[in-house]
């Protein structure tokens, strides 16, 4: 995901990365953070140090994370769905007041055919990644 020009964060299944190819072409192990949703699908960037992202914890609990950057403390999980997969994050609104955007998911449950479904969220405030 972009952050700002030469800037991106990565995200992964166990760590994710920030990127600066502005300093660096490469990203090494100690440039690695924790993961604390095992399976990011979706990623949104309010500015360039506050990362969004959302996937599945488990068969039916979506999530939707938090990480300043500048920190080093544990993401703060910000809202949880009942969901078989989240699959798309976007942004409406960003400010100091708070930020909104939309998630994609799916709600099939346990049939064959997909349930789409878009789920309107809104945080009142910048994400507080203390913990």
């Amino acid at each position: 995901m972009w952050l700002a020009p030469g800037r991106f964060f990565l995200t992964a299944n166990g760590h994710s990365t920030r990127l600066d190819l502005t300093k660096d072409p490469a990203a090494t192990k100690d440039d690695w953070v924790d993961s604390t949703l095992p399976n990011p699908k979706a990623a949104v960037a309010p500015d360039e140090h506050t990362v969004l992202y959302a996937g599945t914890r488990g068969s039916l609990n979506g999530s939707l994370h938090g990480r300043d950057l500048r920190q080093d403390a544990v993401p703060a999980e910000l809202l949880t769905v009942t969901a078989n997969r989240i699959t798309d994050l976007t942004l409406t609104s960003t400010g100091s007041a708070g930020t909104s955007g939309w998630m994609l998911a799916d709600v099939s449950g346990n049939t064959q055919n997909p349930t789409p479904v878009l789920v309107r969220w809104d945080i009142s405030a910048a994400p507080s990644t203390s913990g």
